[in-house]
């Protein structure tokens, strides 16, 4: 099972590697991403 999360404050995030293993989870920082509002039509919904 493998998840990729964007982590942290709204506009300052890392996307995280999130594996699970036989001992657990292993995380892997990825890179740094940045939160964008959605705006117009798409905020409407």
């Amino acid at each position: 099972m493998v998840y990729q999360l964007p982590v942290g404050k709204k506009f300052s995030q890392s996307l995280l590697l999130i594996h699970r293993t036989h001992l657990g989870y292993e995380r892997t920082t990825l890179l740094p991403v940045a939160f964008v509002p959605m705006t117009g039509e798409a905020e409407e919904r």
